[in-house]
C-alpha cells in the first residue's frame, strides 16, 4: 500500500462565484475512449487542493454532472484526492451498492471503486466534486486485490473528514440547529471534519423563514437541492448554485458556522 505524507489539510481554496442559473451553464462533453459516449457537466467552480487533497497545486473542480441512460464502466477506478457526490435525480449502482435521489459518498483520496452502471432510462444527476484534470485514475498494479472500496493508499487513515461509501439522506433525522442566526432551520450532517468541525450538510428553512446566517469562517459552497430562496439579494431556484416554499440546501462549509 502506498504511503502518504505531509500534513493533513483542513481548508479549500476557491474564488469566490455566483451561479444564479445554473440552467444557463453550458454542458460539456468528455467521450470516453473508442467513441463511447460519456457523461455531461457543468462546472461550477474550481479551486486547488485544499481540503480535498494533500497537493495544493491538483486542480479541484465542483460540478453539476449527468451520466446517460444505462451507462456503465466494468472497470474500477480511483481519485488523487476526495470524491464526493449527492445524487439528485436518477440511479447510479456502484458494484452491489445502489445510489437514489437523496444518496450521498464521501471518499478520501485513493479508494477503488466500481464497476458502474446507471440501470435507469432517465440517467443520473449528481452534484460532484473531485479532481478535473487526470482525476479518474485506473489501479493497474498487482499489490493489492483489485476489490471495490479498497484502498490503494493510507491516506483515509488520518484523513479529517470520515469515509462514508453511502447513506441515504432520507434516513438521517433532522436535527433542531441552535439557537442564533440560524435558529428555525434544522439540519442533517452527511459528513464532518473532525479538526474544524465542518463538513457537508443539509439545511431545511420552512416557508418565509428569514435570517442573517452567518459570516463565513472558510470557503462555502451552497446548492438549492429544492424550494427557492433569496441569499445575498439574489434569488436561486432550484439546483441553484452559490458559494416562498420550504427549502432545502446542500452546504459545504469549511467550519462548522453553527458553532457561534
Amino acid at each position: 500500500m502506498a504511503k502518504s505524507a505531509g500534513k493533513v489539510p483542513t481548508e479549500s481554496k476557491r474564488d469566490a462565484t455566483v451561479i444564479p442559473r445554473i440552467r444557463a451553464v453550458p454542458w460539456m462533453s468528455k467521450p470516453r475512449p473508442g467513441g463511447i459516449p460519456g457523461g455531461v457537466r457543468k462546472p461550477l467552480s474550481v479551486g486547488t487542493g485544499g481540503s480535498m487533497s494533500r497537493d495544493s497545486n491538483l486542480r479541484v473542480v465542483t460540478m453539476f454532472n449527468h451520466i446517460p441512460p444505462w451507462w456503465s464502466d466494468p472497470e474500477l477506478v480511483y481519485h488523487p484526492c476526495v470524491e464526493e457526490a449527492f445524487i439528485l435525480n436518477g440511479t447510479v449502482q456502484l458494484a452491489d451498492r445502489v445510489y437514489g435521489p437523496g444518496c450521498y459518498v464521501y471518499r478520501p483520496p485513493g479508494i477503488l471503486h466500481g464497476g458502474a452502471l446507471v440501470p435507469s432510462d432517465i440517467g443520473a444527476t449528481l452534484f460532484h466534486r473531485f479532481a478535473d484534470e487526470g482525476g479518474l485514475l485506473r489501479y493497474e498494479g498487482t499489490e493489492l486485490p483489485h476489490i471495490d472500496s479498497q484502498p490503494i493508499t493510507d491516506e483515509y487513515e488520518d484523513w479529517p473528514a470520515q469515509w462514508v461509501e453511502r447513506v441515504d439522506s432520507g434516513e438521517l433525522p433532522w436535527l433542531e440547529v441552535p439557537k442564533g442566526p440560524w435558529e428555525g432551520a434544522a439540519c442533517k450532517w452527511l459528513t464532518r471534519n473532525r479538526v474544524t468541525g465542518g463538513g457537508t450538510l443539509l439545511i431545511k428553512l420552512p416557508p418565509y423563514w428569514t435570517g442573517v446566517g452567518s459570516r463565513a469562517k472558510g470557503t462555502i459552497e451552497e446548492f438549492v437541492v429544492e424550494g427557492a430562496c433569496i441569499m445575498g439579494g439574489q434569488y436561486f431556484d432550484m439546483w441553484g448554485y452559490a458559494s416562498i416554499s420550504e427549502v432545502q440546501l446542500l452546504c459545504i462549509w469549511d467550519e462548522d458556522e453553527f458553532a457561534d
